[in-house]
């Protein structure tokens, strides 16, 4: 462990506390419980949603952050996140506290010469009933990112980078009962559609509202919206209305369309990454392998900018991966299966990447896989992968368990 004592770990930890929907008084109780443990507060609230202001909030030792909200609380935990300076980010809703008597427990987890991920108990009511464990503890690392459709998902970036969520034993109480996401998406909809009725003509409510029907698969609604926003706004406007666009043409299956849409995007914008992965996406669909893959290659050479729409990686190595996958598609096995393990020899942690070189191997016994991913992959990446599964699938099975066998040094 590192030299620091309780008091002074305060400075690693910034607590991050989302601000809708909750009341003043409940962010306030989160905001004081939050600062015994992290000598920064930053209060999130997402433009557009949230009707507090800085000076709503000026009495509460905490930094109000307005951030752009496009329907998607995922792209915006990521963009929050890039704005953190302490070595760990503390993720809190405004209507949580955190129970002070665990904050020796929670400070003392913090090295800063080994920074990792941790889990969290959540729990509500007076029992403290627990209602899950979700990673709340993030180190300030710019490939951890939060990924989903509206509500933020971590788990995948930190298996991507090798990163294994511990748990402590601290509570962050919910001063509510368990709300599903059903509701949560519920009020979040009717939150932006009261918005739209209010203020008709502001067209960034209809563009915060189309994209959550596209994530609830509401395509006409999506349109009827998108159709609300004018043609001549800044370039990112555009490039997201374009890209909500191109998206549920894949979602539904219209795949000619959705090439189409991107090929004329891609005319007057070359340097769009999402483009051309959407465009790989409609071409390996229509069975234009080559052009599936040309278009992954285009994507991985440019710049992966926060678009609401794409998951994080989606052109970097999920692009690598999709490459990978067109190569198989044409016929091409031998290359498939070593861009495959360049890919994880630069991104150990990325299951999909693993799951589709188990997937080709099929049949073949662990000790030959084991073989063949060793020409590329370094051994202990291999090892450190496999053993930190804790709900291997079939195929992974019997290469955990041999590996453990062999207890390989």
């Amino acid at each position: 462990m590192g030299s620091f004592d309780s008091t002074d770990k305060r400075a690693l930890l910034t607590a991050v506390i989302e601000a809708w929907p909750y009341t003043v008084s409940e962010i306030e109780n989160a905001v004081y419980s939050a600062s015994n443990v992290a000598e920064q507060v930053i209060i999130v609230a997402p433009e557009g949603l949230c009707p507090y202001e800085p000076k709503d909030l000026a009495d509460l030792p905490a930094d109000v952050l307005r951030v752009p909200f496009w329907g998607n609380f995922a792209t915006m935990r990521n963009d929050v996140l890039t704005r953190v300076s302490t070595p760990w980010a503390f993720l809190m809703f405004g209507n949580e506290a955190f129970r002070t008597e665990d904050r020796t427990r929670l400070l003392a987890a913090l090295d800063p010469e080994q920074p990792e991920v941790f889990r969290v108990v959540v729990a509500t009511g007076l029992r403290g009933q627990v209602l899950a464990e979700p990673v709340r503890l993030v180190p300030r690392d710019p490939r951890i990112r939060f990924a989903g459709r509206i509500w933020p998902q971590v788990q995948g970036s930190l298996m991507e980078y090798g990163h294994a969520a511990q748990s402590i034993d601290a509570h962050i109480f919910r001063l509510e009962d368990r709300a599903s996401t059903f509701l949560a998406t519920q009020r979040l909809r009717q939150a932006l559609e009261e918005a739209c009725q209010v203020e008709g003509r502001h067209w960034p409510h209809h563009l915060r509202l189309a994209h959550l029907y596209w994530a609830l698969g509401r395509y006409q609604d999506m349109r009827s919206h998108l159709n609300r926003v004018p043609l001549h706004l800044p370039h990112l406007v555009r490039r997201m209305v374009s890209g909500l666009e191109m998206m549920a043409r894949l979602d539904q299956a219209h795949y000619q369309g959705a090439r189409e849409a991107a090929l004329r995007v891609l005319e007057d914008h070359p340097d769009w990454a999402d483009a051309h992965v959407i465009r790989g996406r409609a071409a390996a669909a229509l069975g234009h392998y080559d052009e599936a893959f040309a278009a992954f290659q285009a994507a991985q050479s440019l710049e992966e900018p926060l678009l609401s729409y794409l998951d994080p990686g989606y052109a970097s190595y999920r692009a690598r991966l999709a490459s990978a996958q067109a190569l198989f598609m044409a016929g091409d096995a031998r290359r498939a299966l070593a861009s495959l393990l360049h890919l994880i020899q630069d991104v150990p942690g990325y299951r999909p990447a693993w799951q589709e070189v188990l997937a080709h191997l099929r049949g073949v016994p662990p000790e030959e896989i084991f073989s063949t991913m060793a020409t590329v992959v370094a051994p202990s990446k291999i090892r450190q992968f496999f053993g930190l599964l804790s709900e291997p699938t079939a195929e992974e099975t019997p290469m955990k368990q041999w590996l453990f066998a062999h207890q390989f040094n």
